[in-house]
C-alpha cells in the first residue's frame, strides 16, 4: 500500500479512528475466510533512493509524478488467482483515504 501526499495525516482524528475500525474488520474478515497470511504497517522515517543516468544513487524526496509516495504497509494474502487477489484488494479500507494498492504475485519456492 502506498500513500501519496500524506493523506492519512490530513484526516481529522475521528475519521482516522473510524478507518482503523474498518481496517480491523477487513483483516478479521480475511482471517475468517482463510485469506490472511500476514500484514504490517510501515511507519517512521524513510528514504527514497534512485539512480541517475550515471548510475549514481541519490535520495529522492518527490515521486516522479510530483507527489510524495511512501509505502505505508503490506498484506500478504492467499488467493486462487490474480483476479481473486484484486477483488480482495478492492475492498481494502486504504482506498478510502488516498492510498494506492499494488497487487503482486509472490514467488513460490
Amino acid at each position: 500500500m502506498h500513500e501519496c501526499d500524506s493523506a492519512w495525516a490530513k484526516l481529522p482524528p475521528p475519521e482516522q479512528t473510524h478507518l482503523l475500525g474498518l481496517y480491523g474488520a477487513w483483516v478479521n474478515g480475511l482471517r475468517d475466510s482463510g485469506a490472511f497470511v500476514t500484514g504490517r504497517p510501515c511507519g517512521g522515517e524513510h528514504r527514497l533512493l534512485a539512480t541517475d543516468a550515471s548510475r549514481e544513487v541519490t535520495p529522492v524526496t518527490v515521486h516522479p509524478e510530483g507527489l510524495s509516495d511512501v509505502v505505508t504497509g503490506f498484506f500478504i494474502i492467499r488467493a486462487h488467482d490474480m483476479e481473486s487477489a484484486v477483488d480482495i484488494a478492492k475492498s481494502c479500507p486504504g482506498l478510502l483515504h488516498g492510498e494506492t494498492i499494488v497487487v503482486r504475485e509472490a514467488n513460490h519456492s
